[in-house]
């Protein structure tokens, strides 16, 4: 799966399907959110300040795929 857009201003959306939950960490690693993702399989990062994130998204099985994510 892939992350997109990135850079973000509001919504993220991956394209893995089985994908459902998130977590949300600052540049120096500390978790800042975590949750479901929403029904099209986004994450609001809209509240977030301009920066570098690591976003990693997890399915039903456990299976995680990390990414870095920029907001603009």
């Amino acid at each position: 799966g892939s992350l997109y857009p990135n850079p973000a201003n509001d919504y993220v959306f991956t394209t893995a399907r089985e994908a459902s939950t998130y977590s949300l960490y600052d540049n120096l690693g500390r978790n800042i959110s975590s949750g479901k993702l929403l029904n099209d399989r986004s994450v609001y990062v809209g509240d977030l300040p301009k920066g570098m994130y690591i976003i990693s998204i997890a399915n039903e099985q456990g299976t995680r795929s990390t990414y870095k994510l920029i907001k603009e």
